[in-house]
């Protein structure tokens, strides 16, 4: 169903396919057996025995669809007008998202990418580059993250949002297996579509580095961890 303005809006076809969303995720996350152990660097650079391979999740686009659908359930009534998501890993799920909230808003829903400055290796700045600023600027935004771990991206992001003039509503990501708060974000509003509780460590205290069990490099930043640990030889 679709308004005079063009844009969706809500009805109850769509509500039947909009309650799809609420699924369970945990399950999912098994049937795409996306949950894997053994010693993985993830984008934090911390140390865990356990890695949420979300492409494997992104997989079927029934699944990446329903993400969308279930995040902007949790913001549909807020407002949104832009989707801010930083690259790389959050492009699809803030597409969704946003895709979504566009079709049961009465306002374009527009997604703009925070992507990395990378003026050095270590670099974990982010900016907007092109025009994207203009499309935050005094706008109410969501931040799409896939994973949280401690949190600091997105808190990057929060911060250049604001610092470009734009109104954070708030945050939504696939999955907290951190922990993360809002006071650690510096947001308004937290939601997850869900959460784990895994244990990660500093590289200096990882116990798996101790007894030696190898690093995954096929998965999260292994490869980039083995290089800067030759680097310093």
């Amino acid at each position: 169903m679709v308004n005079v303005n063009g844009y969706g809006v809500f009805d109850s076809n769509l509500f039947v396919r909009w309650t799809m969303a609420i699924m369970d995720w945990h399950q999912e996350i098994k049937d795409a057996k996306a949950l894997l152990d053994g010693h993985f660097v993830l984008d934090s650079g911390k140390h865990s025995d356990k890695y949420l391979n979300k492409m494997a999740l992104f997989l079927r686009s029934r699944r990446t669809h329903a993400m969308g659908m279930g995040i902007a359930k949790l913001f549909h009534e807020s407002d949104i007008q832009t989707v801010v998501a930083p690259e790389l890993g959050a492009i699809t799920l803030g597409d969704q998202s946003a895709y979504w909230l566009d079709m049961l808003s009465k306002q374009p829903v527009l997604l703009v990418i925070a992507e990395k400055r990378r003026a050095t290796p270590n670099d974990k700045e982010f900016l907007f580059r092109r025009d994207y600023a203009e499309h935050v600027r005094n706008r109410r935004v969501l931040i799409v993250e896939d994973i949280l771990t401690t949190g600091d991206s997105v808190h990057r992001v929060v911060n250049l949002v604001r610092q470009n003039g734009g109104i954070v509503v708030g945050v939504a990501a696939l999955c907290n297996r951190g922990g993360v708060t809002v006071e650690a974000l510096d947001a308004p509003i937290l939601h997850q579509l869900i959460t784990l509780s895994l244990d990660s460590w500093p590289a200096d205290e990882c116990l798996l580095c101790r007894d030696g069990v190898p690093v995954n490099t096929i998965f999260g930043k292994g490869q980039k961890f083995l290089d800067d640990q030759k680097a310093k030889l």
